[in-house]
């Protein structure tokens, strides 16, 4: 199903007073907000996050990860999982970039596969280079999967 959901991102313009003493504090009722949609028309986007290298990456429960120019607006698609299965709410869940990505550019995500009948989910780190996803190396694997309520723990890659 197409969900017209739209990566939007906003940006709060909030104007301080030079001489607090002299001019009252400025409120919320003063701060101006804008939006800009980026891209729509995704099919059930998961996780998004902002990159150290001035995209935003996104996924789809379906096994798409693509990433965002904010300069220009165009979304690219940089890979797709074949093996994601996505079943109610499980699919491709969780993405993390590594925390030093400009020099090592590893992306880290958990994602819903079959492992034969078994409804499994494991953890995956991708090496980037050139556009896509290459190298795939498997971290954690063989962890009990839901169709509803999948793991929900939040993760991130650390460099220690």
């Amino acid at each position: 199903m197409l969900h017209p959901l739209a990566i939007i991102t906003s940006m709060f313009f909030i104007v301080s007073a030079c001489n607090k003493q002299d001019q009252p504090a400025v409120g919320l009722s003063n701060a101006k907000i804008e939006t800009t949609v980026l891209t729509e028309n995704l099919n059930g986007p998961w996780e998004i996050l902002w990159g150290n290298d001035a995209h935003i990456w996104f996924t789809e429960k379906g096994g798409n990860i693509s990433r965002v120019d904010t300069a220009t607006g165009k979304a690219t698609l940089v890979f797709t999982i074949p093996d994601v299965v996505s079943r109610g709410e499980g699919g491709l869940l969780g993405m993390a970039l590594h925390p030093d990505f400009s020099t090592t550019p590893q992306l880290f995500v958990v994602y819903d596969y079959n492992n034969g009948s078994d409804y499994k989910e494991k953890v995956v780190r991708y090496n980037y280079a050139n556009g896509t996803l290459s190298s795939p190396l498997v971290i954690l694997d063989n962890i009990n999967a839901a169709g509803n309520h999948n793991c929900n723990w939040r993760w991130e890659a650390r460099a220690d």
